[in-house]
């Protein structure tokens, strides 16, 4: 699978937003409250392995006892020069790009 250089959707762009607001790192389930709605649990996490593979976020297993660990999502510095400074602003420009799209059909 080519992940080295792909480009990055609108989904993965406000994901690496979410987490340059949140240093600390973030789960997966977080990420989706934190995205309003607009990401889906089901999903979520094909793209954090994909800017994984990319290089971009970086993964660790945190062990809440009494609970099984859970991986934490950060950005690395990698991930920190190309993510956005505001995520929601990704979602507001495919919005837009969309509403193009259906005036235009």
């Amino acid at each position: 699978m080519k992940t080295r250089n792909s480009p990055l959707c609108w989904k993965k762009k406000l994901i690496m937003g979410l987490l340059r607001e949140n240093p600390q790192g973030m789960h997966g389930l977080e990420l989706v409250a934190g995205a309003n709605k607009r990401l889906r649990g089901s999903t979520i996490y094909i793209h954090l392995c994909i800017l994984e593979q990319m290089g971009l976020v970086s993964v660790r297993r945190e062990a809440l006892l009494p609970r099984l660990p859970r991986p934490i999502y950060r950005l690395t510095r990698r991930g920190q020069r190309q993510s956005p400074e505001h995520p929601m602003d990704c979602v507001a420009r495919q919005s837009q790009a969309g509403s193009r799209a259906h005036a235009g059909a």
